[in-house]
């Protein structure tokens, strides 16, 4: 079985806020009903899947799947965070996935070498670039594949970005 939570994003206001890093989502405060529903997901390792209310956006977004690591003082604690790609192939359908730790006080550019690259999909980037990316701002490569890369942005979470075309 598996837990679906709907929850307001990071955009939605200060109280929030605090439960995210970018797309990720780090901890959970829910009523007490919800809380009983996640002891159990927790209790039999089940996958939580979460569907982040869209400010304005229309229906509401799958943005991930994690496992609870530990509830405390009716907060859950998430340690492992699925990545999902929302661009469906087929109606209801989902094209990659990615795992990725949920981050933990953001990435460091201040230590990282050389100058920020200007973020185009014609550009090829490898493990330890530095994006400077439109929307996302500066990033950091930390994983390279024929087509595409992953970066990490402080603010943002971690995207997949096209790359190499």
């Amino acid at each position: 079985m598996a837990l679906y939570l709907m929850v307001r994003g990071p955009v939605a206001g200060l109280e929030h806020a605090k439960n995210w890093t970018g797309e990720v989502l780090t901890t959970l405060s829910p009523k007490q009903e919800i809380l009983d529903k996640c002891i159990v997901a927790m209790g039999q390792n089940d996958w939580v899947f979460i569907h982040r209310v869209s400010e304005g956006y229309g229906s509401p977004l799958i943005v991930g799947k994690c496992k609870i690591s530990k509830i405390e003082n009716k907060t859950c604690h998430f340690d492992t965070w699925l990545d999902i790609d929302l661009k469906p192939t087929t109606r209801g359908g989902f094209k990659s996935f990615y795992v990725a730790d949920p981050i933990e006080g953001g990435i460091d550019l201040e230590n990282a070498k050389g100058e920020a690259k200007a973020y185009s999909i014609r550009n090829e980037y490898v493990m330890d670039d530095i994006l400077d990316h439109p929307k996302f701002g500066k990033g950091l490569v930390f994983e390279v594949k024929p087509e595409f890369v992953y970066a990490s942005f402080p603010g943002h979470g971690k995207k997949r970005l096209v790359h190499n075309k």
